[in-house]
């Protein structure tokens, strides 16, 4: 690895909830391991009026519990400013340049800028013409951008942004994130299916029974009320960190472990997904949280940022066929929603029985753990201790990690490749296009059937239509 990278980032966006929650402890673990040091700096820009002192206050305190050197920490917090800046205000952009200039100039930084970009997309367009206007990508490095999702609401204006970034900018430089594309154990499901002569062998219609994908989440919308409401379940959570995890899941092996080839074999599964009327009707279940059993605890329509008579999904649960390939008639599913009874991200390989058994066995099950365990486990049949007629089910764990390892947050990571050039685990904007097909087809169903609403008590495993969605094809969710 690089050490010493020469950066200054300028973060737009800069008071937000995912920058003090994610990106500033990311840069952290990359200055104490030295891929930043003297050489890096980070303006951070919002409407807010703040100053140095008091950003580097709220940098601290977003890192304050990840160890005790204060000292690091404060020699760290001293590369950050501050800058108030109306990203729609275009007199403010030449000032804005000389002053990055200069602080680039303070730290021996050179021409090397990672423009990251955490607003509403509806702002991307405006930032991106206006750095070109004022020469904020002619600086002698190289000059990355880092787009956070939503990429569009459809796949009409996913094209739209394409365009809009595409004609100022190349491709190329332009970095959508997913941070799910950033953790540890999806990033070796490549590694997993293909390295392996044991999972490549059997990784197909012949041995495969279902696959399931459940990312589930405790905690409900809280601040996110607003955004939440304009977007829901679907868009916020299938159109890009379960169609990653489909698409990865799926692949055919690609020609080579480069982001071309890796790209071509994501957009081809995706391509194979059946779009047909006549699956996708009833191959969903939209639900939304309540609170009628717990006093003390908040609906989703209580929240003070969300309307009151709000048909937006909390929860969605979906069945996924595909139609050619090795996986072809394999059912994919899927689920994921808000204030569910645990945090559960995690994904199953479900494998069939093959024909006449001495035992009465169950399925064995291949079990990605994406968090919070970060393990690999092959749930198999075998002989109960004690007992030389009966077996019991037995976890075989492939990769486990017991905390004494120091995995690198789904951020870190992105960053560092972003500072890297490296696109591999970034979306492509040719599978953020699939995706939204697959997506605006399900949105015009639900439209043009008025999809029922479900509803699912808080702390619950979620609404019962979920199970009874796979029970119709004889499966069940394995958890």
């Amino acid at each position: 690895m690089t050490l010493n990278t020469k950066v200054l980032v300028i973060l737009f966006g800069a008071t937000g909830d995912l920058a003090a929650r994610k990106l500033y402890p990311a840069l952290y673990q990359l200055y104490k391991k030295n891929y930043l040091s003297k050489h890096f700096a980070l303006i951070g820009t919002g409407r807010r009026v703040w100053s140095d002192d008091y950003f580097r206050s709220v940098i601290k305190d977003s890192i304050k519990d990840m160890d005790q050197n204060t000292s690091l920490q404060t020699d760290f917090a001293k590369h950050f400013y501050y800058r108030s800046h109306d990203v729609t205000k275009l007199d403010q952009y030449p000032d804005f340049k000389a002053y990055s200039d200069q602080i680039a100039a303070k730290h021996k930084i050179g021409g090397n800028r990672l423009y990251y970009l955490s607003m509403s997309p509806r702002f991307y367009k405006v930032i991106v013409e206006n750095l070109n206007q004022h020469a904020f990508f002619d600086c002698g490095g190289f000059s990355r951008i880092i787009v956070e999702k939503p990429f569009g609401d459809d796949q009409s204006s996913a094209a739209q942004l394409k365009a809009d970034l595409g004609q100022v900018v190349d491709l190329n430089d332009i970095f959508f994130i997913d941070h799910y594309l950033g953790k540890p154990l999806v990033q070796n499901i490549l590694t997993m299916r293909f390295a392996n002569p044991l999972f490549k062998g059997i990784w197909n219609k012949d041995h495969i029974d279902n696959i399931q994908i459940t990312l589930a989440e405790k905690v409900g919308v809280e601040e996110r009320g607003s955004f939440y409401d304009k977007t829901g379940a679907l868009k916020d959570m299938v159109q890009n960190h379960i169609l990653q995890c489909f698409s990865l899941l799926t692949m055919d092996q690609p020609e080579a472990l480069t982001t071309k080839a890796i790209l071509e074999a994501k957009v081809e599964a995706l391509d194979r997904i059946d779009l047909r009327d006549d699956h996708l009707t009833k191959s969903t279940v939209r639900a939304q949280y309540a609170a009628h059993s717990m006093p003390g605890e908040e609906s989703y329509t209580q929240n003070d940022k969300v309307a009151d008579d709000s048909t937006t999904e909390t929860y969605v649960a979906g069945r996924i066929n595909i139609l050619e390939g090795d996986l072809a008639g394999i059912p994919v599913f899927y689920r994921t929603g808000k204030k569910l009874a645990s945090k559960k991200t995690r994904l199953d390989i479900v494998f069939k029985d093959q024909g006449p058994s001495l035992f009465d066995n169950n399925q064995n099950v291949l079990t990605v753990y994406l968090d919070p365990s970060r393990t690999i486990q092959l749930l198999i049949n075998g002989k109960e201790r004690g007992n030389p007629k009966a077996f019991a089910r037995q976890q075989l764990a492939i990769v486990a990690t017991d905390g004494s390892l120091a995995w690198p947050s789904d951020y870190e990571s992105l960053i560092y490749d972003a500072l890297h050039g490296d696109q591999v685990n970034f979306a492509q904007y040719e599978e953020i296009e699939a995706s939204w097909k697959y997506v605006d087809k399900i949105q015009k169903i639900w439209r043009d059937q008025d999809e029922a609403l479900y509803s699912y008590e808080v702390y619950s495993d979620g609404p019962k239509e979920a199970q009874e969605l796979l029970e119709q094809d004889g499966h069940y969710w394995i958890f």
